[in-house]
């Protein structure tokens, strides 16, 4: 049986960004390493406030070629107001799945991609998508208030008429702004994980008071991928650990062959 200081995180504080919900299975993950998971969700979600417009995107869904779930939260949010929706379309568009928590929840209400991009991330949507779409295609993109308009202006250029709709929103969560500040005042974090662009604005707007250089010192910095990364890198911020795939499961792994590459003294 392995003891539990050899565990790859061993003690290591680490901060988990995201949403309540979502940090549940990350922070499991973190303490089976040794680690120790500080939840703070940065942000929050909710439904957006565009009903109608939404329920009339439902009513049309059979003219659209495809759909596309670029998120878990997108394929939430668009199912809770499709089985609102009393006399629903007959059929449903092909859908694009981006990651596969995307591809889990979309297998929870009974619906199976048929295409999902080799890189989940915008620009791997566009690459996947593109060579399957004509002039007069419609395509139909679920996304949240914050996210980038990339899809939209790439996939435009193919000729196929890309509508979007937006059925969540991100809020900034500063509830515990307080207890945050005493930690990092206090050096009681050695790592931050960041999982989107989001949580590196929210936590950038909630420290701002702060000494940047006087929390930075000693952290290691982790995030999900390049679009979060360069967030952190616009903000002047060095990032540690950032992984080839764009899962929370594979910057955990960054994360620990990260600090089974350091010594306890380089760290």
């Amino acid at each position: 049986m392995i003891s539990k200081p050899s565990l790859p995180l061993f003690e290591k504080r680490i901060l988990v960004t995201r949403g309540k919900q979502q940090a549940k299975e990350f922070s499991q993950k973190i303490r089976e390493a040794g680690g120790i998971p500080l939840e703070f969700p940065l942000i929050a979600f909710q439904a957006s406030k565009n009903k109608a417009e939404l329920e009339q995107v439902i009513s049309e869904l059979t003219t659209y070629n495809w759909i596309i779930f670029t998120s878990k939260n997108g394929v939430d949010f668009f199912f809770q107001a499709y089985e609102k929706v009393v006399d629903k379309p007959p059929g449903f568009p092909k859908t694009v799945a981006v990651g596969t928590k995307t591809e889990l929840a979309l297998k929870k209400y009974e619906r199976l991609p048929d295409l999902i991009p080799n890189e989940f991330v915008a620009e791997g949507i566009v690459n996947a998508l593109a060579p399957k779409l004509a002039a007069g295609d419609k395509v139909l993109l679920v996304r949240g208030n914050l996210s980038r308009s990339l899809i939209k202006d790439e996939l435009s250029k193919t000729g196929a008429a890309i509508n979007d709709v937006i059925v969540y929103e991100t809020v900034e969560n500063t509830s515990e702004k307080a207890r945050l500040l005493t930690l990092l005042e206090t050096n009681s974090i050695d790592v931050l994980t960041f999982t989107s662009p989001s949580t590196v604005n929210s936590f950038l707007s909630l420290v701002a008071e702060m000494d940047k250089e006087k929390w930075m010192r000693h952290m290691v910095i982790a995030c999900i991928g390049p679009i979060t990364k360069q967030a952190l890198v616009d903000a002047d911020i060095g990032v540690h650990v950032c992984p080839d795939i764009y899962t929370t499961d594979a910057m955990l792994q960054a994360l620990i062959s990260y600090y089974r590459g350091h010594t306890k003294e380089e760290i």
